[in-house]
């Protein structure tokens, strides 16, 4: 089972996959989660590639994940706030 939001699944690839092919050692991004209720969490995705001794395959990732559940759900309330940023 995928914890991923279905809408979330190909961006996220996309971003694995470019740094896999060598074209980043990390990627940031927001996307949704699907907890085991059935409720979505938003979160702020940080990502970098340890690689080996060459530097040229990569070995594991480290993810950092922050939930923004919160501050998502006043963006949602308040979309012409943040359309302009502050």
């Amino acid at each position: 089972m995928d914890i991923t939001h279905p809408d979330d699944i190909e961006t996220n690839l996309d971003f694995k996959r470019e740094a896999l092919n060598g074209g980043s050692t990390f990627y940031k991004t927001e996307k949704r989660y699907i907890q085991k209720s059935g409720d979505t969490v938003w979160a702020s995705i940080h990502v970098s590639f340890v690689h080996d001794e060459t530097n040229q395959n990569p070995l594991y990732f480290i993810t950092h994940i922050i939930d923004i559940s919160e501050k998502k759900a006043i963006e949602l309330d308040y979309p012409i706030y943040f359309a302009f940023g502050p």
